[in-house]
């Protein structure tokens, strides 16, 4: 061999020239598939003779397992002009008697008259594209997924299709019991149609549920399925705006920064960045077109980005896990931080980071967990997420929910560690730890019953005074963690939805075009208020309101007419056929964590001590929040049902108290929906009042009035 031999790799398409000193040439030619030719070019300056070749371009989609492109995508990946061979043996290429044919049509999957780009269809849309082109852009398509993902991961895929996410049963079915349009929360509709092969009876889950597609409103209508009434204008708001977090599509409508993702199993197992941008190294993928994926390449574990692309609405536990809120029409931001940029489809001033930029704290704080770098999923697992394959639309009907003594223990035992939905080991010291799923750091998971140990390092009196068990019972026994540790809880009072027939919108479901364009407006929002619930666990924990909404019909007609109801609550009738508001209330974990709250302290619950005998205790404002009796500060002027209860354009008006969830005499203001969920009863409430703590809590003068009240 010469010394100054030089191997030199050239691009002839797919082949590679080897040159000697000597002046014979010897030529090696490698085949590709058609698909790595153009999405994954090799090396330029590359050696020769390497195998495999050193290649840039497009990622490793499934680093677990080695795939082909086919595998997931369909297509066509050898060509040959002449007769296709079989390779010898398992490890040796397949082989062409005539000459291999490198051509992106004939290697793509033909469309046929199906639209070039598919993200931007929605589940109605999708339904109608042939699942072979549909696995060429998306092979994880819960259409596809049996010829795909399913292949392999079978239960995960056949539990999917059926779980919570994939339908969005959840966000149809309480909302329509509540509004009288069905008389349970078992789910009827769904972004889908789905069926269980295995239901059961159970009051909570269904065997089958069909796509929602409500009738259109006709305003000379009597038929309770198309008048002119706020219930079925509540119908096209959830058609039309409510729907678009499921796994069918890659929610069309809802795309905006921060809410990019994919559809069926790419919607949480494949990134996205917050601008919907690729930092893809495929020299196909536009860098400045969104939506792409981050990467070509699946995830184990989604991220929390990943997450609030979806819960970003709703309950907003998505922007509370971060300490953001969204601020309602009525609020007060003179002072306030915004996140400063367009996210979730909120403007920019309307996501709020810190109330108030001068006072030297922040009221609205990140979960600690979110702080200590904890992705959703890592209290979130699979079991949980992908469904135990019921119909359901009660997340309780769901056998997997965590709770937060799955990791931390209760007041009288340590976390078991043999649960399978945490990644819990302990550690040679004895520390209980936590391994994360995204970047597998160890993460020291402290022990309940260890802050009520005087003996331990992690001992805390206040925590002792508050959850140690005494002669058996524990206040642990009948509060939810939450309750106590949640750092604030955002609050919506009020939501005005308007449909106007003279617009137009879309289904989410099935893509039809119809007359009526919904609009929303969240009116009034507080950050501190907790009203109590029994939860379904028999504990007690915070709640927030559930739609309470207020609907304004605009009929098509001259611009000036006066609408055909407006301002007109959500309503149910009772056995007289008398209406009365129909708002929700619901306990829940806001997401909020913290060492220490303001909703900790004793008297947030219980009586501080009056200034003289027979005297209403000085708190009283403060537990007429918590217990449900309300405070009047956000009273909500609207349609008087009692008076007009079809609240036409000259109905009176009256006051609705919408952080009220009794009146004083007990009764219910607002219509629950999840099952064993109840306000106090007026006997629970006497016997806490009956005890007297310290005040801890500033009580304004103007208590029931300020809307800032109670916020630190």
């Amino acid at each position: 061999m010469c010394p100054e031999r030089a191997l030199a790799a050239i691009a002839l398409a797919p082949s590679l020239a080897l040159w000697a000193c000597e002046t014979d040439v010897v030529t090696r030619t490698l085949h590709r598939d058609n698909c790595v030719v153009c999405h994954q070019p090799l090396a330029e300056d590359a050696p020769a003779g390497l195998s495999p070749p050193p290649h840039g371009g497009i990622e490793e989609a499934h680093p677990w397992y080695p795939l082909g492109c086919v595998d997931c995508h369909g297509g066509t990946p050898r060509i040959c002009d002449g007769t296709l061979l079989a390779p010898s043996s398992p490890d040796d290429e397949p082989r062409c008697d005539g000459t291999w044919v490198y051509d992106k049509d004939l290697a793509h999957v033909d469309p046929g008259d199906a639209p070039r780009k598919l993200n931007a269809l929605t589940a109605g849309d999708l339904d109608r594209v042939p699942d072979a082109w549909i696995r060429f852009q998306n092979p994880s398509d819960l259409r596809v997924v049996n010829t795909t993902c399913g292949r392999c991961h079978v239960d995960a895929a056949a539990l999917t299709r059926r779980s919570a996410h994939a339908l969005q049963t959840g966000a149809l079915a309480i909302a329509r019991m509540r509004a009288g349009l069905q008389p349970t929360v078992e789910p009827r509709f769904a972004a889908t149609a789905q069926r269980d092969p295995n239901p059961r009876a159970d009051g909570c889950t269904s065997s089958s549920v069909t796509r929602f597609s409500p009738l259109l409103i006709d305003t000379a209508s009597t038929e309770p399925r198309t008048a002119p009434t706020p219930e079925n204008v509540q119908e096209q708001l959830l058609v039309q705006a409510c729907l678009g977090c499921h796994l069918q599509d890659s929610g069309p409508i809802t795309r905006a920064p921060g809410s990019h993702r994919g559809a069926g199993c790419a919607a949480c197992h494949v990134d996205y960045a917050e601008d919907g941008l690729s930092r893809s190294a495929d020299p196909f993928v536009p860098e400045n077109v969104a939506p792409h994926p981050e990467t070509h390449a699946l995830v184990a574990s989604p991220s929390t980005q990943t997450c609030v692309a979806c819960h970003a609405g709703g309950a907003r536990i998505g922007l509370s896990y971060q300490g953001l809120r969204e601020a309602a029409l009525a609020d007060d931001l003179s002072r306030a931080v915004p996140v400063g940029r367009p996210l979730h489809g909120l403007a920019a001033e309307q996501l709020i980071r810190d109330e108030d930029r001068d006072n030297g704290f922040d009221e609205t704080p990140p979960d600690l967990h979110f702080e200590a770098g904890l992705a959703c999923v890592d209290c979130h697992g699979a079991a949980e997420l992908h469904g135990s394959g019921r119909i359901g639309a009660d997340r309780t009907c769901e056998p997997a929910v965590r709770r937060c003594e799955d990791c931390h223990g209760d007041v009288r035992r340590e976390a078991d560690l043999a649960l399978t939905r945490h990644a819990l080991s302990r550690r040679a010291d004895g520390a209980i730890v936590l391994t994360t799923r995204r970047d597998g750091r160890a993460l020291v998971v402290p022990q309940t019953r260890d802050a009520l140990d005087p003996a331990h390092a992690r001992y805390n009196p206040a925590a002792a005074r508050a959850k140690a068990v005494h002669d058996g019972w524990s206040h642990a026994d009948e509060i939810e963690c939450s309750t106590c540790h949640a750092g604030w809880l955002p609050s919506c009072y009020g939501c005005h939805v308007e449909l106007d027939l003279a617009g137009t919108g879309r289904y989410l479901t099935t893509a039809a075009i119809v007359p009526g364009a919904v609009t929303t407006e969240l009116l009034m929002s507080a950050t501190h208020d907790q009203v109590l619930l029994w939860n379904q666990r028999g504990k007690l924990q915070g709640s927030m309101p559930a739609e309470r909404l207020f609907f304004t019909l605009h009929v098509a007609g001259e611009p000036g007419d006066s609408p055909a109801f407006a301002m007109a609550p959500r309503s149910l009738a009772d056995a007289a056929g008398a209406r009365h508001p129909s708002f929700g209330q619901r306990p829940i974990d806001p997401h909020t964590t913290r060492k220490a709250s303001a909703f900790s302290a004793c008297d947030r619950c219980h009586a501080t001590a009056p200034d003289r005998a027979e005297a209403p205790p000085p708190n009283e404002a403060l537990l007429d929040l918590t217990h449900g009796f309300g405070t009047r500060r956000f009273d909500l002027s609207a349609c008087d049902l009692a008076a007009d209860p079809s609240c036409g354009p000259d109905a009176p008006a009256t006051t609705y108290p919408l952080d009220a969830v009794i009146a004083r005499d007990g009764s219910p203001l607002v219509v629950i929906g999840h099952r064993d969920v109840r306000p106090l009863g007026l006997d629970e409430i006497a016997r806490m009042r009956a005890i007297v703590v310290e005040a801890t809590t500033p009580i304004p003068a103007d208590a029931r009035t300020d809307r800032r009240f109670p916020a630190p």
